[in-house]
């Protein structure tokens, strides 16, 4: 009941912000602040009963944003990349049954591009893509793949360094073996304060991958640390208000001691362990 009526008062909040011209004033501050930026947007499951709104969602997205691939993120991040309004990264986690049944037809029809982030432990299993269907999405050339462990544990201080190798860069290297590509992104599970050990940052840099994909909300620009990207999640039940609303800067401002806590533990795998 609780969750209900918070839900509703998300609601009725985003839908006054945004008819109001609160959130509107809110991304025209935000494009004269942080142009050229790039947002990077999580989705975990597409449902077939929320896909109607899903596609909503991607309408209104992409009337304000620039829909980018991997590829052209990259040449973003390096300054290659001009671009006119905000751009946009899709990315989907868990390689999720639906993630090939609904959404990757979806995509496909419509040209989209996006980042698959893939626990390879639980490919095969039941509600899961099979590692035969993560290579036919990436062979199609609008799905690029990223690790999100072996099992989807959440990397937490508990787990051992030898571990937390084991969820990050086993998985790395077996992503690598099943898909006959680079694996060079890396995303961590759930996303709580929690979840981003100093273990899992040390394993992180050994396995030299180049981008860390995070959950903390933000623009990011050229200057944005490529080991720890911002990203906003999103659910496709969503109706577009709140969307509007977790996208803007507004709702960012939660986010701000869970990235301090992130680059804290960065930095101290970097420093070797020694804050």
């Amino acid at each position: 009941m609780r969750m209900m009526y918070k839900r509703l008062l998300r609601r009725i909040g985003s839908f006054g912000m945004r008819f109001s011209g609160f959130l509107s004033f809110l991304f025209w501050v935000e494009k004269k602040k942080h142009m050229p930026f790039v947002r990077v947007v999580n989705y975990h499951e597409v449902f077939p009963k929320d896909f109607a709104n899903f596609k909503k969602q991607i309408n209104w997205l992409g009337k304000h944003y620039t829909f980018v691939s991997f590829s052209e993120f990259r040449e973003f991040l390096r300054g290659e990349l001009l671009l006119q309004k905000p751009g946009l990264l899709l990315t989907f986690d868990d390689a999720l049954e639906s993630n090939y049944t609904v959404l990757y037809p979806f995509l496909r029809e419509h040209g989209l591009h996006a980042l698959f982030f893939v626990p390879v432990g639980l490919l095969g299993k039941n509600g899961y893509m099979s590692s035969t269907q993560v290579k036919e999405c990436l062979d199609s050339g609008i799905i690029d793949i990223g690790s999100h462990t072996i099992n989807h544990r959440a990397l937490v201080d508990d787990l051992s360094q030898s571990e937390t190798d084991f969820e990050v860069i086993k998985s790395k290297h077996l992503l690598e073996k099943y898909l006959s590509t680079r694996i060079d992104s890396f995303c961590w599970p759930f996303g709580e304060n929690n979840c981003y050990s100093i273990a899992s940052f040390s394993a992180f840099l050994s396995a030299e991958y180049r981008f860390g994909f995070t959950t903390y909300s933000e623009p990011i620009t050229t200057g944005t640390c490529s080991d720890c990207l911002p990203r906003t999640n999103l659910q496709t039940f969503w109706d577009v208000s709140e969307v509007a609303f977790q996208m803007s800067s507004y709702h960012d401002r939660r986010f701000r001691p869970r990235k301090c806590a992130i680059f804290e533990h960065y930095r101290t795998a970097k420093n070797g362990g020694r804050k």
